[in-house]
């Protein structure tokens, strides 16, 4: 029984010494000058050198990687700026400041559940009045139903107080209540 298993062990050990043998490279076979194939042979190092055959040749071939040469630097057009004159300034200015003057007031909180806006008011505001809810572009038109300070209903609020407004659809932190 020994015996046996000695020689399947042989068995074995030669076959997993012929699996992990390694193959010698094969050397390029000389061609002669002149005929088709060193043509071809010709070509084809010249892809290869263009980085056409393969990864590593392309980033060989680029410059300033393991080679010696410089990297190139990027050249990149900026847009021209237009010149701010002093007059537009001073149109912006008061376009902000109009918008200002004209504000009613702020919304610092908006209870989802039961569709309530809490405002910072700059302006008086009076049950019935129209308003302008805007943030961004969004612009949306809403009537004054009800108004309420510390869970009390009021006909109308002076300003610095800070309301609660009932309103008809989502508003977000930082809209600007404007008279509409």
């Amino acid at each position: 029984m020994a015996k046996k298993k000695a020689k399947k062990m042989k068995k074995t050990k030669k076959k997993t010494a012929k699996k992990t043998r390694k193959t010698k490279p094969r050397k390029a076979k000389k061609v002669k000058k002149g005929t088709k194939k060193a043509k071809k042979a010709k070509k084809m190092k010249k892809k290869a050198g263009k980085g056409r055959k393969g990864k590593k040749n392309r980033a060989i071939a680029k410059p300033g990687y393991r080679t010696g040469r410089p990297m190139k630097k990027a050249s990149v057009r900026k847009p021209a700026k237009k010149p701010v004159t002093a007059q537009r300034n001073k149109a912006i200015s008061n376009a902000s400041a109009a918008v200002m003057q004209r504000l009613i007031g702020k919304v610092v909180h908006y209870y989802d559940r039961i569709g309530v806006a809490i405002i910072d008011l700059k302006e008086p505001l009076h049950v019935g009045d129209m308003v302008m809810l805007k943030k961004g572009d969004r612009i949306m038109p809403q009537r004054i139903d009800s108004i309420e300070i510390e869970h009390a209903s009021v006909p109308a609020a002076k300003a610095g107080d800070i309301v609660g407004v009932k309103v008809d659809n989502e508003v977000h932190e930082g809209t600007v209540v404007l008279p509409g």
